[in-house]
């Protein structure tokens, strides 16, 4: 029930980044390029990623003791 309960919570506040992340790619495409555009878009995808995955409930598999 937690995922399920906890989604439209989380489609809410997700939903404005594509739309930020299109303005800011266009914009830093139109002033400094489309290598710092993509990397605008890599940036926003990293911070995006970045809190699900350090606060997941599995275990990372780069923190395994074998």
């Amino acid at each position: 029930m937690g995922i399920i309960a906890l989604a439209p919570h989380l489609a809410g506040l997700l939903s404005p980044f594509p739309v930020f992340g299109v303005v800011m790619a266009v914009f830093t495409h139109r002033t400094h390029g489309a290598s710092a555009a993509v990397s605008v878009l890599d940036g926003l995808i990293m911070g995006l990623a970045a809190p699900p995955s350090s606060s997941s409930p599995w275990p990372s598999r780069s923190h395994r003791s074998d």
